[in-house]
């Protein structure tokens, strides 16, 4: 990805919102640059775990990551959309363990304001 795409990959995920028209045009980015697939996944994965992220908007980019890997599929997808699954299923393990740890944490931090 160029620096303009990372730009607007980065737009397209501040301005995710609950509703179908954003979700779709940052798929639709990430299926459209199928190439990248390796860079946009990596992109996306970081964006999860992101440290000031409220816990909406991490479900909001998880919502994001299964669209596109649900897509990816798709018959119509760019043809080296496949590629999405495959990086997803490398860096999404850890990318959970890690963003259960941060629960984790803020789960005893909050015990301990108790």
């Amino acid at each position: 990805l160029g620096r303009r795409e990372r730009k607007e990959l980065a737009r397209l995920l501040a301005a995710l919102t609950p509703y179908s028209c954003t979700m779709l045009e940052a798929m639709s980015f990430c299926l459209d640059k199928a190439e990248c697939a390796v860079q946009i996944a990596h992109e996306l994965v970081e964006a999860l775990l992101e440290a000031d992220l409220s816990l909406s908007e991490r479900v909001l980019r998880l919502f994001l990551i299964s669209d596109v890997v649900h897509n990816s599929g798709s018959v119509i997808a760019m043809a080296n959309a496949w590629c999405y699954r495959r990086e997803f299923e490398a860096q999404l393990p850890e990318a959970f363990e890690r963003l259960h740890a941060a629960y984790r944490g803020e789960e005893s931090r909050a015990a301990s304001e108790k």
